[in-house]
């Protein structure tokens, strides 16, 4: 009775010891690992740029257009002009690293992990700052509008006051993130629906008050 789990642990033990020799020993990417949704299990670092670079350029030909919710009108611009320094290199180091750079066991229960559930890495560049808020501008100018404002009277000893119309306008903050976040993911040609902030107008009560 105490044999049959001896023999199950030291078949264990080396399963485990056998596993952690090939992934040591392992010269590639291990599997289940994306670039920016881009499969680069099983190439070497050369390899694996070479991929990335030309899903890449395929990307940077598309665009990002931000549309308006409930509304027809729509913008675009260049993905190209809306990232800057891409570094390709340093997200390729990164996937080659991942199961790597922890002691054996951990390298072996983490690329284990991966090969089942995957692990993708976003590519590492910086975003054009001065573009994506130029391009929220333009945006914002065709389709944001100042509604009427609020006001109140005296009218023959009565208080005549009107709400006005909201301000449509947009969270530019948000819409900043939303931006960064869409070039954050694969694909070529990127939609970011944005909705209205409604603005309501305040009545100056003071003023009222003093008239």
């Amino acid at each position: 009775p105490v044999l049959i789990p001896t023999i199950a642990v030291g078949l264990l033990v080396v399963i485990f010891a056998v596993t952690a020799l090939a992934v040591s020993i392992y010269p590639a990417i291990y599997g289940g690992i994306k670039v920016q949704g881009i499969s680069v299990a099983g190439l070497n670092k050369e390899e694996a740029i070479q991929t990335v670079e030309q899903k890449v350029n395929e990307m940077l030909s598309g665009e990002v257009t931000l549309k308006q919710d409930g509304g027809d009108f729509t913008i675009s611009k260049s993905i190209k002009d809306l990232m800057q320094d891409i570094d390709i290199a340093e997200s390729i180091e990164q996937a080659y690293r991942s199961g790597r750079d922890g002691n054996i066991f951990q390298n072996v229960i983490h690329t284990i992990g991966t090969i089942f559930t995957g692990k993708d890495i976003p590519l590492a560049f910086q975003e054009n700052t001065a573009d994506i808020e130029s391009f929220i501008a333009e945006f914002a100018a065709n389709v944001e509008h100042t509604g009427e404002p609020a006001s109140a009277k005296v009218v023959d000893d009565k208080v005549e006051i009107f709400c006005g119309t909201p301000n449509k306008t947009i969270d530019r903050t948000q819409l900043y993130t939303q931006i960064i976040e869409k070039l954050s993911l694969s694909g070529d040609n990127l939609e970011v629906v944005v909705p209205y902030v409604d603005v309501v107008p305040e009545i100056d009560y003071d003023a009222l008050y003093q008239s």
